[in-house]
């Protein structure tokens, strides 16, 4: 039977090309829907599993560069030993994210010669890894909760007597050099932790499972307080000031550059405030007078606006270079068709 006029007849190699494509795109798509079963997407606004190892891995860095800087104080004192990770350093950690509330590690090693890390997302608020007998409520038998306020406290051994709700409070952090567990729960205790509970060289728990809380620059910062922390009474008044002027006034300028940067104080003053009162501690008047100039030439500098960012984006090369690279696909997929005979039109019956 003659083909009706106008009807297009594609030539075989193009049809079996087709399926093929076909096939493909339908075998990438199941393949997506598996991936996506297996490995669910990670839940945005959280802490990753890769965060957590830089976190970690900057984290040991920075310990290990202060004890490398106090070695000769440390072993005249005959106190190594107190230093977690003077010596050899742990080469992988066990991660866990709560999609609740709060974020841990825990410091391992590894048969491996590269750094790992086994990370997991938990339902639970993060403290119910360690006390998993938890009430789920940890307020539902009525009980009134402790607080914890805000500053440091270190326990050598476990608290025992804990059947009420200890709350730690966003600003606090307990430090715990013994073993097992910093809290011993009975009955219906529970803790709920908003601040951080550190078990040196063992284990790290935030009450925040954002990523801001997790930073390479973050780890630094409390990489030097357990360092001081290991220190003890190693360190006097005056070793501990020169640490900190060494050590902790760098990482305060790089985290105040960057939130001046980045319009952090912008709406906030009582943070620059917070970061400056903390500076003062330890800063030179020069340094302090630079890093005011700074906030407050930032302070008269108009934000931008909506309309500058939509600029700054269609300026940018890569968007210029992906706009031409499509309108050259475009214009070459026309005259390949074009010229290629892609479609042949079979003329109908004469």
């Amino acid at each position: 039977m003659a083909a009706k006029p106008g009807r297009r007849i594609y030539p075989s190699h193009l049809r079996r090309n087709a399926a093929i494509l076909g096939l493909v795109v339908i075998g990438l798509f199941a393949g997506a829907i598996v991936y996506s079963a297996v490995y669910p997407p990670w839940p945005p606004g959280l802490v990753t599993g890769d965060q957590l190892k830089s976190y970690a891995t900057s984290y040991i860095s920075e310990y290990q560069t202060l004890f490398s800087a106090y070695t000769g104080l440390i072993f005249t004192h005959n106190y190594q030993n107190h230093f977690i990770f003077g010596f050899g350093a742990p080469n992988a950690i066990t991660g866990v994210v709560s999609l609740a509330r709060g974020a841990l590690i825990t410091f391992n090693e590894s048969a491996g010669s590269s750094f790992t890390a086994n990370v997991s997302l938990l339902s639970t608020p993060a403290e119910y890894y360690l006390w998993p007998q938890m009430p789920s409520d940890p307020y539902a038998s009525g009980i009134a909760p402790v607080d914890i306020e805000n500053g440091t406290y270190v326990l050598t051994a476990p608290v025992t007597d804990s059947k009420v709700a200890t709350v730690v409070e966003p600003a606090a952090i307990i430090w715990y050099n013994g073993t097992g567990s910093a809290l011993r729960l009975s009955g219906n205790g529970s803790v709920v932790i908003l601040g951080s509970l550190v078990y040196p060289g063992r284990l790290i728990l935030k009450g925040s499972n954002a990523p801001a809380s997790w930073t390479p620059l973050q780890a630094r910062f409390d990489a030097l307080d357990e360092f001081l922390q290991d220190g003890g009474p190693l360190f006097n008044t005056s070793t501990i000031q020169s640490i900190q002027t060494q050590y902790r006034v760098p990482l305060l300028l790089t985290l105040m550059g960057n939130r001046i940067g980045d319009g952090s104080y912008r709406d906030n003053p009582s943070l620059y405030a917070s970061d400056y009162n903390e500076l003062s501690k330890y800063a030179t008047n020069a340094t302090l007078q630079q890093i005011q100039n700074q906030y407050l030439a930032s302070q008269e500098t108009q934000p931008p606006t909506l309309q500058d960012e939509v600029y700054s984006f269609v300026e940018n090369p890569l968007f210029l270079a992906a706009v031409v690279g499509l309108i050259v696909a475009v214009i070459g997929g026309l005259i390949v068709a074009k010229f290629s005979g892609r479609w042949q039109k079979r003329p109908g019956p004469q």
